[in-house]
C-alpha cells in the first residue's frame, strides 16, 4: 500500500494550477491533491474504474457545486475521460512508483504461491504468468493438494524450540492402564463402524472445491482466431488482466471457453463492432471489451444488427378541402383568366364548387 506520492516543486506555479484556481477557486486545487492521495491508496494505477462523477467528487472531498470540480479538471486535463472511464492524467508518468503498487504486491503474492502450492505455480509459469492478484491467489490455495502442509520456516541459526531439552523419563513403575469397560455386542459394532468411518475420512479427505483461474492466453488466442480483423493484443497490461479475470469470475457460465467463443462469434456478426457501418471507424478490441460497461452493452445486444424497418403503406391521397378564403382566391383567378391576364389552370385535385361564385368588382362572373 502506498503511503506517499510525488509532487513537483513547480506545481503551484504551473499554468494549469493557476487556471484551475481561477475557474473553480482554491478549493478545487485542494480537492485535486486530495484526489491524488486517495488514488494512490485505492486506485494506484490511476484508473478510476467503476467511479462516476459523484464518486470522484466525494473522494476529492469537493464542497462546491456538484459536477463543477470534475468539469473543470477535465477541461484543464487534470482528469481524462474516454466516455467510459475516468483516469488521472499522466498518473503513471508522474507517480510511477505508486502506480506499480499492485504489480509489486501481485509478484510478491506469486512468490508466496510458489512455496505453498508449487504445482499450481509451475502450471501458471508455463502460461507466462509471473504475478497473481488476491482473488486468483485465494482460488489457487483452494486447489492445493489436501495432503500438503505448510511448515513454518525458521530463520538461519534459529534452533527449534526445546530441541536441546531431553524428553522427560517415563515414570517407573508405569501405572497399569485402567481396564476398559465391557462392551455389548451392539456397542462393539457401533464403535467399529465409527472407527472405520473416521479412518475412511482421514484416508480420503473431501476434495476442495475446484475454482477455475482465468485462462488469459487461451482467451486472447481465441480472440485472434475468430476476429482476425480486430487489433492484435500485443501488450496485455495489468489493468486488462484484472478486468478480464473479474469478468471471468462474475458468472459461472463464463468460466468456459466455449462461452467466450460464442460471444466472439456474435461480435463478428455486428456491423458496428466490426467497423462496417462507415461511421466513425470504430473497431472492436479485447481491451475495450473487458471494461464493465462495454462488456454489459455487448452482452445486452446494444450493437447487434437491426432489421431495416418495413416500408409503411402509403396513405391514399384525398382531394384537399378548400377554406372559404382559398375558394374566393380561386374564383378571383378564374375571373382574371377570363379578362386575359394569363393562363391559370385549376389543379386536378381541386374540388368543383357547386355554389355560384361571389360577385367581383367590375361585374365579372
Amino acid at each position: 500500500m502506498n503511503t506517499d506520492i510525488r509532487l513537483s516543486i513547480d506545481f503551484w506555479s504551473h499554468p494549469k494550477t493557476v487556471k484551475l484556481e481561477r475557474k473553480a477557486g482554491f478549493e478545487a486545487v485542494r480537492s485535486l491533491q486530495i484526489l491524488w492521495l486517495w488514488t494512490a491508496r485505492n486506485k494506484p494505477d490511476g484508473i478510476l474504474m467503476g467511479m462516476d462523477e459523484e464518486d470522484i467528487e466525494i473522494a476529492a472531498n469537493w464542497r462546491g457545486e456538484q459536477g463543477a470540480f470534475v468539469a473543470a479538471t477535465i477541461e484543464l486535463r487534470w482528469l481524462d475521460f474516454d466516455g467510459e472511464t475516468y483516469e488521472i492524467h499522466d498518473w503513471k508518468d508522474h507517480n510511477s512508483w505508486a502506480s506499480r503498487a499492485d504489480e509489486r504486491g501481485d509478484k510478491a503474492r506469486f512468490s508466496r504461491l510458489c512455496q505453498v502450492n508449487p504445482e499450481e505455480a509451475e502450471r501458471l509459469k508455463k502460461q507466462g504468468i509471473s504475478s497473481i492478484n488476491k482473488d486468483d491467489y485465494t482460488a489457487a490455495l483452494q486447489q492445493r493438494p489436501a495432503n500438503a502442509r505448510r511448515t513454518p520456516r525458521r530463520r538461519n541459526g534459529e534452533r527449534q524450540a526445546n530441541a536441546s531439552v531431553p524428553p522427560a523419563p517415563a515414570p517407573a513403575p508405569a501405572p497399569a492402564p485402567a481396564p476398559a469397560p465391557a462392551l455389548t455386542h451392539t456397542q462393539d459394532i457401533e464403535s467399529a463402524d465409527a472407527l472405520s468411518c473416521a479412518e475412511r475420512s482421514q484416508a480420503n479427505p473431501p476434495a476442495p472445491e475446484t475454482v477455475c483461474l482465468c485462462p488469459h492466453q487461451a482467451i486472447i488466442d481465441m480472440y485472434h482466431e475468430i476476429l482476425p480483423q480486430c487489433p492484435k493484443v500485443k501488450v496485455w497490461s495489468e489493468n486488462s488482466r484484472k478486468q478480464l479475470a473479474t469478468r471471468w469470475r462474475e458468472d459461472k457460465a463464463r468460466q468456459n471457453l466455449e462461452w467466450w467463443r460464442s460471444v466472439f462469434e456474435d461480435v463478428a456478426k455486428s456491423n458496428f463492432l466490426m467497423g462496417r457501418t462507415g461511421g466513425k471507424g470504430f473497431l472492436f478490441s479485447l481491451n475495450w471489451f473487458v471494461g464493465p460497461r462495454n462488456f454489459e452493452k455487448v452482452l445486452n445486444g446494444n450493437y447487434a444488427n437491426r432489421a431495416s424497418p418495413q416500408q409503411q403503406p402509403q396513405q391514399p391521397q384525398y382531394p384537399q378541402r378548400l377554406s372559404p378564403n382559398q375558394a374566393y382566391m380561386l374564383e378571383a383567378a378564374r375571373y382574371l383568366k377570363g379578362q386575359g391576364y394569363g393562363k391559370i389552370e385549376q389543379p386536378n385535385d381541386t374540388p368543383r364548387n357547386e355554389t355560384p361564385p361571389r360577385a367581383l368588382p367590375g361585374g365579372g362572373a
